[in-house]
């Protein structure tokens, strides 16, 4: 995507480390984009939000270790196209992702859901977009996440 920069694109490419490179707890992340672009977020934003030195040299160390991200990119793709049959055998449709999280409609109150969810071990995000119920999982380990087809198949049966 960094090409479109290169060719003058105005598009912000931005990048975690949490989920990738496993560094949630460093909070580490950047953004690509053009000259211009970056120089109205400084103004608005907090540059660099108190990143310590540590994280980012282990965030550019993690850059390295492509075995690594290779395997987490393998175990995120199984599990999303798990997490995709379970949806699929409920009925459900689901915005397709290349990320380590999916987002579907729910038709249930977000709280309500939240509540039961959380009551079978299971912790989600939902909100509420455009007057309807969505619910965002991140992507876990394979038990986590049979736990979660488990669990929501019991609170949306």
């Amino acid at each position: 995507m960094v090409s479109l920069i290169n060719e003058g694109k105005n598009v912000m490419i931005a990048r975690t480390f949490s989920k990738i490179q496993g560094m949630a707890g460093l909070r580490v992340g950047y953004m690509v984009a053009q000259p211009e672009t970056l120089a109205i977020i400084q103004k608005i934003t907090r540059g660099g939000m108190g990143i310590s030195l540590p994280s980012v040299y282990a965030a550019m160390a993690s850059m390295d270790d492509i075995e690594f991200s290779n395997k987490t990119r393998k175990l995120n793709s199984e599990c999303r196209e798990y997490v995709y049959s379970v949806l699929d055998g409920m009925g459900y449709s689901y915005v397709p992702s290349s990320t380590s999280f999916i987002i579907f409609p729910i038709e249930m109150e977000g709280k309500a859901f939240l509540e039961k969810m959380t009551a079978e071990g299971v912790g989600v995000r939902a909100f509420n977009i455009m007057d309807k119920n969505w619910c965002r999982v991140s992507m876990g380990t394979m038990e986590e996440m049979k736990l979660f087809g488990t669990a929501l198949q019991k609170v949306l049966a």
